[in-house]
Formats: structure tokens, C-alpha cells, sequence
């Protein structure tokens, strides 16, 4: 920009340049994003007015003033008193302003002409795309560095969930996570815990990308680190649910079923804080037919209150049975039109997939 402004101040013969971008996404379009001056004298920089560039937004076209103190057109304006002369073009790339060009005092104390206002528009016409370029380009590098870091994030998400299931004695246990985005709110667990007992965890944190990763990632490190102090399901939820009150803001909450199972004594004591309930699948009668079972229980979403109320409860978990949780963005995926529908249909794929059908397919967290 430098060379823009010394070449448009050796045309004109002007003391002073000043390039000023505007940026047209901004909520104020008349803010300026870079200031460029070169000055051909010990001459205070010139800054250049709003004023100007409300004018440059409306008209889009050449404007010379001679006498800035008694120009009619921008009575009430204070300039600066050592400006005598400016004369500011647009420069405009596929239609939109995206810069003006200004010189400020024609040299010799003589005013700016019509021959000088005409060979700068030339050089802001010509410069104009150099400078939506340089825009872009910036722009392209900018979505390149956080694609980059949206990607790192991704994969952090990935290493913090299990990577493989643990294998307690007469059970099988499996999760998978597939993320609407990159990165998601979606988080499962598996903790192996003393006594032979295993935790068994899944969450939905409100909202999708980088913000519901990051609670993500502060729910597993506070859900892991409660499990260490012992106690029930639901001291340890009520624990959590404290801490994560304490540290995040009050838009923001996750629904969690946290369980506990006991191979020993065949026995799944869990604590639901405001999510979808599990389905619990039995076999039923001599035909072999099998029945699906919600459990259901008062629910609060955790980190809504510090000290909000989490009902826990405890089932069998016999060889016979088999039990599947989901996210409701998975249920919606399997059935748009969501509520019982949605609920139904995948407990007939859990049904198909537990009784030898075939496998459901992968749904992908909305």
C-alpha cells in the first residue's frame, strides 16, 4: 500500500496519502481496518475522517475539496487546520467499496483539478483489485489456520473418549461417537474402578463444535476425577454437577447418565441427570419375542443448579439382557420427526441388532 500511495503522490503533487479498508461485515461498515500514510514532508499524519467515508458509502465517486473549513457539503465537520486541499476516490472491486484513496494539500499552496482528481480515480480503479487480493488472500489464510486448529481440536476430542471397551467378566460393552462437525458436544466413557467395578458414562453437552468440545472436556475431567473420592452414583453426580455449575456459564448444561455396574452381583446402579432414558432389553416367553423397557425417573440437566435434584435408581443386569444409550441428537437422526416416534424406531433397530437382525446402521450426531 505504500507504493499505491507513492505513486498516487507523485501524480497529483500531493503532500500526504492515507489508504483506508473498510470492512463490510462488520456491524459498524464504516470502521476502518488499516491506515496507511506516507508523508513527502515533516507533516503531521493526517487521520482520515468518518465523515468522508460516509460519503465514499453513499456516492461511490470522486470527491475534491478545495476549501474543506467552508464546503457545504460537510458543514459542522472539524478538520484539521493544516488541511487545505484533500481529494479522496473509492476503490471499488465487484461493485463494493472497498477502500478509499485520499491525498491531502496539493503542493505550491495550488488546489487539486479536475486532471488530477482523474488520474487518481485511474490509479484506485487499477489498485482497487490489487488490494481485494491481498483481501482474500488473507482471508483464505485466515480459514486455513482454523480449519488447521479445528482439526487439532478434533482430534483431541478423539483421544479424550475410550479407545477400546472394557471387558468385565460375562458382559460385552461398546460406544462409538460421530460428531455432526469436526468436533461435537457427544461424549461417552468407560471407567474401570476398584472393587471390580465398571463406570459407564454418557453425556450430550448443549450446543455443537469447539465451545460444546471444550465443556466436553471439562466434564470428562471432573466426572473422572469424582469417581477417584468413591461413594455412590449419585454423590459423585452431585459433585460433579457443583463443580461444573461453579465453572460454567448458566446458558450452558449437559445431560448425563452415569452408571455403575457390578459383574459380580449382576447389578447396574445408575443416575440419570436430565438425559434421554436407557432402554433396557429383555427376552420374553417361550416364542423368543423380546419387549423394550424405558426407565424413567425425574430428571435435571447437570450444571443448570449447583444444588439441583438427581434421582438415581438400580436394575438387574442379567445375561440375558442387554441395554443400549443414546444422545437425542442420534434419535433424531433416526427418526426426523423425533419424540415417541424417533424413540421407537430405535429401539427396534437395538431390538434387531441385540436378537441376530441385522446391524443398525451408523447415525450421525445432528
Amino acid at each position: 500500500m505504500h507504493t499505491i500511495i507513492g505513486r498516487s503522490l507523485r501524480a497529483v503533487g500531493a503532500e500526504q496519502g492515507v489508504i483506508t479498508l473498510v470492512d463490510q461485515e462488520a456491524d459498524k461498515s464504516m470502521k476502518t481496518l488499516v491506515r496507511t500514510a506516507v508523508s513527502s514532508a515533516g507533516h503531521s499524519k493526517y487521520h482520515f475522517n468518518q465523515a468522508l467515508l460516509g460519503w465514499m458509502h453513499i456516492n461511490k465517486k470522486p470527491l475534491t475539496i478545495n476549501s474543506p473549513s467552508t464546503d457545504e457539503r460537510f458543514r459542522g465537520v472539524r478538520w484539521d487546520e493544516s488541511i487545505r486541499s484533500l481529494l479522496c476516490v473509492p476503490m471499488i472491486a465487484k461493485s463494493a467499496l472497498r477502500g478509499v484513496l485520499t491525498v491531502y494539500n496539493k503542493k505550491g499552496q495550488s488546489q487539486f483539478t479536475e486532471e488530477d482528481q482523474r488520474l487518481l480515480a485511474i490509479i484506485a480503479a487499477q489498485s482497487a483489485q490489487v488490494v481485494e487480493t491481498a483481501r482474500l488472500y488473507e482471508m483464505e489464510q485466515s480459514l486455513i489456520r482454523m480449519k488447521e486448529e479445528v482439526r487439532l481440536a478434533a482430534r483431541i476430542q478423539t483421544d479424550l473418549l475410550p479407545n477400546c471397551p472394557p471387558t468385565p467378566p460375562g458382559y460385552d460393552i461398546s460406544g462409538k461417537s460421530v460428531p455432526a462437525q469436526m468436533v461435537g458436544g457427544d461424549y461417552f466413557d468407560f471407567m474401570q474402578m476398584p472393587g471390580g467395578r465398571y463406570g459407564v458414562t454418557l453425556g450430550d453437552v448443549s450446543g455443537k463444535g469447539l465451545p460444546a468440545a471444550l465443556l466436553m472436556a471439562n466434564l470428562q475431567a471432573t466426572l473422572r476425577g469424582q469417581t477417584l473420592f468413591g461413594g455412590s452414583v449419585h454423590e459423585c453426580i452431585q459433585r460433579s454437577n457443583k463443580l461444573l455449575a461453579e465453572s460454567t456459564s448458566p446458558e450452558k448444561f449437559v445431560t448425563l447418565f452415569y452408571s455403575v455396574l457390578v459383574p459380580g452381583a449382576r447389578t447396574l446402579t445408575y443416575c440419570n441427570a436430565g438425559h434421554d432414558a436407557p432402554m433396557l432389553l429383555r427376552a420374553g416367553g417361550v416364542s423368543g419375542r423380546s419387549r423394550s423397557r424405558r426407565r424413567r425417573a425425574k430428571r435435571k440437566p447437570t450444571s443448570s443448579r449447583p444444588n439441583a435434584a438427581i434421582h438415581s435408581g438400580r436394575c438387574g443386569a442379567c445375561g440375558s439382557c442387554a441395554q443400549t444409550m443414546s444422545t437425542p441428537s442420534q434419535r433424531t437422526c433416526v427418526a426426523s420427526s423425533g419424540g415417541e416416534a424417533g424413540r421407537a424406531r430405535l429401539a427396534a433397530r437395538f431390538a434387531s441388532a441385540v436378537t441376530g437382525g441385522a446391524p443398525p446402521e451408523t447415525s450421525r450426531a445432528a
